[in-house]
């Protein structure tokens, strides 16, 4: 939810991770650069680079997290 501060991370090496953004806005920290997405945008990175994820804006934030290999 919107103000509700960071999303949780648990950090795993050796993945690839991608977000894409269902509705809302995100704030991704990936390498110490912040990229702003929005509704339909999608990032990729190597997992170990990820630093943050914090919700943007004023709605719910959705997005889907794809990570490979499966670390769950």
């Amino acid at each position: 939810k919107p103000g509700r501060g960071e999303v949780q991370l648990v950090h795993h090496s050796n993945t690839e991770e991608c977000i894409l953004v269902l509705e809302g806005e995100l704030e991704v920290v990936v390498a110490g650069e912040p990229y702003h997405l929005e509704t339909g945008d999608t990032i990729y990175f190597e997992g170990v680079l990820l630093e943050r994820i914090i919700p943007k804006g004023e709605q719910m934030v959705r997005y889907l997290s794809v990570i490979t290999p499966p670390i769950f």
